[in-house]
């Protein structure tokens, strides 16, 4: 995907958050996450309204910016404070410059352009979040964006969360691939495919696009939707820890 694929998918995403944030009473903001337990609504906005303030003051300064759990969002009229930052964070995102140094959490070459990516899936991921919590329907991610999706998550978040030390590095590799489902068109045969982990392969999954995009989200139980040959056991050690921050 190219920059302005992801600047196109993140205004959608902020757009629908932004109906979400303008439409619900207090009701409906008051209203469980089940994907992430202890938030409602609102503090999901509130959450989205930090980490877009946080990569704006990362792209103004080419650093790490405020560390995003000190950008705090107010206990009260969450939904209006989300609203007001919108439009910055959009725009922060259209000056990106291609090339540009800038901190990341990914590996080198650090530059602008990561923060396009991370942001695009992170709205995705946390307005699927909100319209499940809210009985909406599920936003429709294509193919392309979900497959983007899947590499950032077993190319730069899963094997960052192992160097921190934040879940353990597993046991041998395990093969990832997303294969075509009937719904998604063409011809099953095309599958894109990840090796995560070190040393010989121990197990393979296969799954639709979807639904491995949301199962090393956390978002649905992955093993009701996926296909296991080999060590099952090391998938189901794997899929346990936080691929995620």
């Amino acid at each position: 995907m190219e920059r302005r694929d992801y600047l196109e998918a993140v205004s959608g995403f902020v757009a629908a958050l932004s109906k979400v944030a303008a439409e619900c009473g207090p009701a409906q903001l008051a209203v469980p996450v089940p994907a992430c337990p202890g938030w409602s609504v609102s503090d999901l906005l509130g959450h989205l309204g930090s980490i877009e303030r946080w990569v704006q003051d990362i792209l103004a300064a080419g650093g790490t910016g405020r560390p995003p759990e000190t950008v705090r969002w107010p206990t009260s009229e969450t939904a209006a404070w989300f609203l007001s930052g919108t439009d910055d964070f959009l725009a922060a995102l259209g000056g990106i410059v291609p090339g540009k140094p800038c901190w990341t959490l990914g590996p080198p070459p650090r530059t602008e352009e990561f923060w396009a990516r991370r942001q695009a899936h992170e709205h995705a991921i946390h307005l699927w979040d909100a319209a499940t919590a809210l009985g909406l329907p599920e936003p429709v991610l294509d193919r392309n964006f979900l497959l983007d999706g899947i590499d950032e998550v077993l190319t730069i978040l899963a094997p960052r969360q192992v160097r921190l030390g934040r879940m353990p590095a597993p046991g041998g590799s395990v093969v990832f691939s997303a294969a075509r489902s009937p719904s998604d068109g063409g011809a099953a045969s095309d599958r894109h495919t990840w090796k995560f982990g070190e040393g010989r392969a121990v197990a393979r999954l296969n799954a639709p696009a979807l639904e491995l995009y949301l199962g090393l989200w956390g978002r649905r139980p992955l093993a009701a939707h996926a296909t296991v040959h080999g060590d099952a056991s090391a998938v189901d050690r794997l899929l346990a820890g936080h691929l995620v921050p």
